[in-house]
């Protein structure tokens, strides 16, 4: 089993990681701009070190909190413009019920409906069910299993 190695983190804010070609993000406040340029400068590192494979994938996991503002959607959406012919799917999970977690899901997929990415996208409410569905879509030299999945993300949210 592989292990997570984490790319750079903020704490109590929020951790970059990888596991083999798969970027892994978790936001414990808002996304910020700067959150947002780490996740996409780790995500050209990845690419860089995954030259032929075409599956870059992203997994970003978030609790439930306010949306991002303005400035930070659209650099979400300019990294799924710029990853998309690399990625081949993406979970995007916020944690828990409640309206706060239900807003910025809808505020997710809305993000996505307007970036229109050549990849799948998923919204999920739980780690488990994202990581199994992440695990299940890939395509990679190295399988991964949701539980590795599941590990991974767990390492990274104790940052």
């Amino acid at each position: 089993m592989r292990g997570v190695v984490v790319e750079r983190s903020v704490a109590g804010a929020y951790a970059i990681g990888s596991l083999g070609n798969i970027l892994i993000a978790v936001f414990d406040q808002v996304p910020t701009l700067e959150s947002v340029d780490e996740t996409a400068n780790t995500g050209r590192q990845l690419l860089a070190r995954f030259p032929r494979g075409g599956y870059l994938h992203l997994a970003n996991a978030t609790v439930a909190q306010p949306p991002p503002d303005n400035a930070t959607r659209r650099a979400y959406v300019a990294m799924m413009r710029e990853f998309g012919p690399r990625l081949d799917a993406a979970s995007v999970i916020v944690d828990g019920g409640g309206v706060t977690a239900a807003l910025i899901r809808s505020v997710i997929t809305g993000m996505v409906l307007i970036g229109r990415p050549s990849f799948p996208v998923k919204v999920f409410d739980a780690s488990v069910p994202a990581c199994a569905w992440l695990a299940y879509t890939m395509a990679s030299d190295e399988p991964t299993s949701s539980s590795e999945l599941s590990q991974a993300l767990a390492t990274l949210r104790a940052y």
